[in-house]
């Protein structure tokens, strides 16, 4: 019930995207609200949001944070759940075990907690099925299959035949027995259900007499979006009709756009699926998009590197303008991955299938230097345009033959110390780093003496390249970096199909 005093400083320490603002503004606004509106029955607050922006994250450490903060609550992973036939029966578990420890200050609620539960159980199901009937009038032409798939899991009932010699009259009294059946169940979970929220309605009563708590009862519900359309339907109708009680309130995390064309493909594709969810949302909470930033700052706490590899990033202990001193493998990366997500324009989506294509190719770089600018720029041109990727691998430039620069359009900037000439910074993009490893590829050793010779050599974006020539080795000019390309054409498919599962 209560989160370990040494874990409370844990709780938000990977908050990259500054969630933490959110969870404590809308918990006290819950707070409020109920303190304002103790007879409303019942509130359900969707906290909408796109993948990336942090959902899962912030209801998870929310949840422990209310723990610690002696709130009840509840918390349901609707996703982990998923595989269930019956998702209200899932999640009544679920809130029967995380109510246990407040059940025990009131062991008399308990065992009337468990006799509502196993009404419900036995009869929830069957109510179900009285929908189904009465849909039945809108469906001309429905099979009998169709009739027995809802009574399949009642061992009292008796198969419908469709044959051709079974008679109208006998298949419609067989209906008519069966919808008896059901409606006679129908009010035993009418009835059912009043008890259930009776007893819903004692606990709160109850725990708003003991000392340490702090109504509103809160049950979180997550990943909802991710569940199958029919999974989602049933336990949103679930939890809307069991538990509108006053002091209950629901914190669902959804992708309201995407559960809104899921309820279209149950119902079909004119169905106005948004207005369908505002019948269970009576309040709609939109996250922030976090900047590139923070979602690239995030995507490192889920990246497999350390500072033992060599990372050749040309800023180290150097201050950059806007970031200060840089100085671990992941603070490089991400700095990195957020001025190409800044060039190229990516969504958040496309910058965490870039990552896993980085991912992938690190992990096959391990105990080598990594050129970190040219392999995320090659990667980032692969997950845009193949193509042009495969035109660029073929011709070693960024030329007009490639297609780069009629498909790409970068305008997009970063400030970097530049100690040469009297100029303190200068302003360059990644296009322009790239293109120094492009031109290395081509130098001949006279170039390259010439580069080593040259006092702009320490300064970035040269001391990619020629910080450690000073010894005239050309050989290392190219055969650090030359097989990108072929690295990156093999990780992308790490990139192609999905995201890397970071709490979203």
């Amino acid at each position: 019930m209560s989160v370990d005093e040494t874990n409370k400083s844990d709780i938000w320490s990977r908050d990259c995207l500054g969630r933490k603002d959110d969870a404590r503004y809308l918990q006290n606004y819950l707070v409020a609200r109920y303190e304002a509106k103790r007879e409303e029955p019942g509130f359900v607050l969707a906290v909408n949001g796109e993948w990336g922006t942090g959902k899962s994250f912030m209801l998870k450490r929310w949840h422990e944070q209310s723990l610690f903060e002696n709130h009840p609550v509840v918390l349901f992973d609707a996703w982990k759940n998923d595989f269930t036939k019956d998702p209200l029966l899932a999640f009544i578990s679920e809130f029967d075990a995380g109510l246990a420890g407040y059940f025990s200050y009131m062991p008399f609620l308990k065992k009337h907690g468990d006799k509502a539960g196993t009404v419900l159980r036995e009869y929830w199901k069957p109510a179900l099925k009285v929908i189904g009937f009465a849909l039945l009038k809108h469906a001309a032409g429905i099979g009998a299959d169709q009739v027995n798939s809802l009574f399949e899991e009642d061992g009292d009932s008796d198969e419908i035949q469709s044959d051709e010699k079974t008679p109208y009259k006998d298949v419609q009294k067989q209906l008519s027995n069966e919808l008896n059946k059901v409606l006679n169940r129908h009010r035993s979970v009418k009835e059912a259900i009043r008890d259930f929220k009776g007893k819903l309605s004692l606990l709160i009563t109850e725990l708003n007499k003991l000392p340490g708590f702090q109504l509103p009862l809160i049950i979180y519900i997550d990943e909802l979006d991710r569940c199958r359309p029919d999974y989602a339907i049933e336990l949103l109708e679930g939890i809307k009709h069991l538990f509108g009680v006053p002091g209950v309130y629901f914190v669902i995390a959804t992708n309201i756009t995407q559960l809104s064309h899921s309820i279209r493909a149950v119902y079909g594709s004119g169905f106005d699926g948004y207005a369908y969810l505002k019948r269970f949302f009576d309040m709609q909470y939109s996250l922030r998009q976090p900047s590139n930033k923070q979602f690239t700052d995030s995507l490192m706490e889920t990246i497999g590197v350390t500072n033992e590899s060599e990372i050749v990033f040309g800023l180290t202990n150097v201050e950059i303008p806007g970031y200060g001193i840089l100085n671990s493998n992941k603070e490089f990366i991400s700095f990195v991955l957020e001025k190409h997500a800044d060039a190229f324009n990516l969504a958040l989506r496309d910058q965490g299938q870039v990552a896993n294509i980085v991912e992938a190719a690190l992990i096959c770089l391990k105990n080598e230097r990594v050129h970190i600018f040219f392999l995320v720029f090659l990667a980032v041109v692969y997950h845009q345009d193949p193509i042009v990727f495969k035109k660029i691998c073929d011709a070693k430039n960024l030329s007009l033959v490639t297609g780069f620069k009629e498909r790409f359009e970068i305008n997009s900037t970063f400030v970097v110390p530049y100690p040469y000439r009297g100029e303190s910074v200068r302003h360059t993009t990644v296009q322009e780093v790239a293109l120094k490893y492009f031109e290395s590829l081509s130098m001949e050793q006279n170039d390259v003496r010439r580069a080593v010779e040259s006092p702009t050599r320490f300064t970035f974006p040269e001391n990619l390249l020629f910080s450690r020539l000073v010894s005239y080795n050309i050989h290392d000019i190219t055969k650090e970096y030359s097989n990108y390309f072929a690295l990156i054409r093999d990780a992308s498919g790490f990139g192609a199909i999905g995201t890397k599962n970071i709490d979203t």
